[in-house]
Formats: C-alpha cells, structure tokens, sequence
C-alpha cells in the first residue's frame, strides 16, 4: 500500500474512532453519524449532514453523507472519506451481535471500501470500552 494512503488511512481511521468515542460518552451510548474527509490538500476536515428534521432516522443521514461524498469524489475534492456510524453487528455467523462503531472508509486512489468494525461496550459511566477490532473489503 501507497504511503500516503496508508498515513490517510490511519489519520482518518483514528480521528473518526475518537470522534465517536467521545460523542458515545456525551451523549449517554449514542450519536448520529458523520462524516470525515482528506481533501486534495491533505487536510482532513468533519462533514456534517442536515436530513431536514431535528432527529433523522440514521439510515437517511448516512445515505446524505455518501451521496455528498459520491458528488466530492466527482468534483475531485477529496482524496478519501469515512462515514461512521453506530450499528449492531454480527463479528461471525455463531457469535452473538454486538454494538460497534462502524467505519465505511473509502480511498479514491485506489477504488476501494472498506468496513472497519469496532466492538464496544459502555460502562456505568457511559465510559467507552473497545473490543479487538475487525475489517472486511465492501463487495
């Protein structure tokens, strides 16, 4: 993998983890996903969407924020991008499912998607606890 992929990778990857995180503890195990973006320039920078009422159904913010990506991608703004998200996630077809902080990242260098799961629980004090991560190629 391409260097500057790699270090885009890992730059958004991260701040999107602890974007997460944090909102999960402010908000008592909850948030409403959003976006990050690695312009052409290198900066990374939060991307927010407004579905139009106070309180969207995820599903319709998620597909705001990829249509609003698919369109950057277009105008060649953007050099990569992640959607997080929260969602209930089966890790295996014998395991149970589990809350994780879900990442669809997205590199226009090299075309690909990828999912990037991260297992979570919340204690009593709505502190966030990470399990052992996983990641899938999109199909």
């Amino acid at each position: 993998m391409d260097e500057e992929i790699k270090s885009d990778l890992h730059r958004i990857i991260n701040h999107s983890v602890d974007m997460a995180e944090k909102l999960l503890g402010q908000q008592q195990g909850e948030f409403y996903p959003f976006g990050a973006a690695i312009e052409i320039s290198g900066e990374l920078k939060n991307i927010a969407y407004w579905a139009g009422e106070e309180h969207p159904v995820s599903t319709s913010v998620i597909e705001g924020l990829r249509n609003a990506f698919k369109e950057r991608v277009v105008r060649k703004e953007v050099r990569s991008y992640a959607i997080t998200y929260d969602a209930l996630v089966r890790p295996e077809p014998h395991l149970e499912k589990c809350d994780t902080v879900t990442i669809d990242y997205f590199d226009t260098r090299n075309g690909q998607l990828a999912l990037y799961y991260y297992p979570y629980k919340l204690d009593e004090d709505f502190n966030v606890v990470f399990g052992e991560p996983w990641a899938a190629l999109a199909t």
